[in-house]
């Protein structure tokens, strides 16, 4: 089995902000990207995945994506903590992976 590299990007943050960080990641590059429901405890407080749904924006997502360079991920990462992270909570971290499907990703063969 041949495996490729690539970086995966992930972003936890506050669901309000879910829609730029999606463009900010296709305005990147990213061929796709995943949302998954969070929760936990940070330095902001708890943030319980069963909640009230009185106020859904304040819901904690993660959202990734994996990409072929990892340059244009810095940049994502760079873009998404400069323009959301003073004024909202959240976190990103990049991975170093392998994948089996290069072409889904944008790496060439």
């Amino acid at each position: 089995m041949k495996t490729y590299k690539a970086t995966r990007i992930s972003i936890v943050a506050e669901k309000l902000i879910e829609d730029g960080i999606i463009r900010i990641l296709e305005d990147a590059g990213a061929t796709g990207y995943s949302v998954f429901e969070g929760g936990g405890k940070g330095s902001h407080g708890p943030h319980p995945l069963h909640r009230p749904a009185i106020v859904d924006g304040f819901a904690i997502i993660k959202i990734e994506a994996i990409l072929g360079n990892r340059n244009a991920a810095e940049r994502i990462a760079d873009a998404v903590t400069q323009k959301y992270f003073g004024k909202y909570s959240g976190i990103v971290y990049l991975d170093d992976v392998e994948i089996l499907r290069p072409a889904k990703f944008g790496i060439p063969q």
